[in-house]
């Protein structure tokens, strides 16, 4: 399902219907990019103006290949985020789930290398592209079901590597992060406490760490996405 503005109201878009989209990312009015997943695989669809069609991508692991996020700086630099099982079928039960990164650069998608802190799960959510050497993706690394912690990745320009963040009470998990510039980002996602259920979890990032920032909860199983 893919829906456009024009600048009075939405309106339903044709698309190929294959996919389960989770995010877009427009670099200009001819040029956007949807990714999610289609079946046990990784999916991404391209709109040039007038249609939207798919773009093949390479997949890992046994099953299970899910993007979750996209961004792009150009064109030519569009990344998109999110997780592959390893193992068996991590949604029904077997194998671990580990992070999946492509990058896109002029004519198709390719797998890049992409740290894996926890030896039982690791996902990432969401990615923005500030440059061709700055990128950065957030998500979640787990020990065990119901343990786990924050999650932020960082391109350089020639790997990603982890960068130490913050979590609090059992799960901390990190959906989304947005840009202000690159020395002032924003992520956002949930912890879960055994006393409160859910709650919000912000982050920032000042250039050179990320802290919590303190964020209101209103009730039980509060989050950010």
């Amino acid at each position: 399902l893919i829906l456009h503005y024009n600048g009075a109201g939405w309106h339903l878009t044709s698309a190929p219907a294959v996919c389960q989209l989770n995010a877009v990312t427009a670099i200009a009015a001819n040029d956007v990019w949807a990714v999610g997943t289609m079946g046990y695989r990784s999916c991404t669809e391209h709109f040039n103006g007038a249609n939207w069609s798919l773009s093949a991508t390479p997949n890992m692991g046994t099953s299970d290949n899910t993007l979750s996020g996209v961004s792009a700086s150009s064109s030519h630099n569009v990344w998109a985020v999110g997780s592959y099982c390893v193992g068996g079928g991590c949604n029904r039960g077997g194998g671990s789930f580990h992070t999946l990164i492509l990058h896109y650069t002029s004519s198709r998608w390719s797998v890049v290398a992409s740290p894996n802190p926890s030896t039982y799960e690791n996902q990432l959510n969401a990615v923005t592209v500030i440059s061709a050497t700055n990128v950065w993706a957030v998500g979640v690394e787990q020990t065990n079901p119901m343990i786990g912690s924050t999650l932020i990745e960082h391109f350089n320009g020639t790997r990603w590597i982890q960068v130490a963040s913050p979590s609090v009470n059992i799960r901390s998990t990190l959906t989304a992060i947005a840009p202000v510039s690159a020395t002032n980002m924003f992520a956002v996602g949930f912890s879960t406490s055994s006393t409160y259920g859910m709650v919000t979890l912000i982050e920032h990032f000042n250039g050179i760490t990320w802290s919590i920032v303190a964020s209101p909860s209103p009730g039980k199983n509060a989050m950010l996405s």
